[in-house]
This record gives C-alpha cells, structure tokens and sequence, in this order.
C-alpha cells in the first residue's frame, strides 16, 4: 500500500475516533480516568500513591496489561513527513 495513502488513511481513522471521543459525556470520561486511576494503584502495583502516578506512566501500565485493546496507540501508527508533504518515516506496526 502505498505511504501517502496508509499515512492519509490513519489520519483520518484517528480524526474519527477523536470526533467521537469529544461527542461523550463528561461522566464517561471522568469514570475512564477513575477507571485508570484505580488500575493504576492497586494489584501489583498496590503500592503507589495517587500523588506519585504520572499520566504517562498510568497509560504504560494499562497499555502492558492490555495489549489488545484495539491495535491502535499512536506510536504504533505515526509517520513523519518532509517539508514537501512526502512520508520518509512510516512506524506504522500494525500492518
């Protein structure tokens, strides 16, 4: 498949998923952060407080946990582009 058109493809894929994800209601994606939140600090790693928890960190432990969840984490599907608009770095896993 040719690069301009996968990198075309994935950008419109996430805009769709982001078109959504601003279409939820605010109770939904404050149960999500609880969710992660709780998921983050208890089991086997029952022995971090809240206040010591990174965003990016919470991701990493959910993301290693559920490595299925849909395929989709954007450093798996992300390319870099010249000046000229041309892909020089397709990343992209899922393939």
């Amino acid at each position: 498949m040719d690069l301009d058109i996968k990198y075309r493809y994935n950008r419109r894929i996430e805009k769709i998923k982001l078109w959504i994800v601003w279409k939820l209601p605010e109770w939904v994606i404050y149960w999500a952060a609880i969710r992660l939140i709780s998921y983050s600090t208890t089991g086997k790693w029952g022995h971090t407080t809240i206040p010591d928890l990174g965003a990016m960190e919470a991701l990493e432990r959910w993301r290693s946990d559920h490595p299925d969840n849909d395929g989709y984490y954007p450093s798996e599907t992300s390319a870099t582009m010249n000046t000229d608009g041309e892909i020089v770095n397709d990343q992209n896993t899922n393939q």
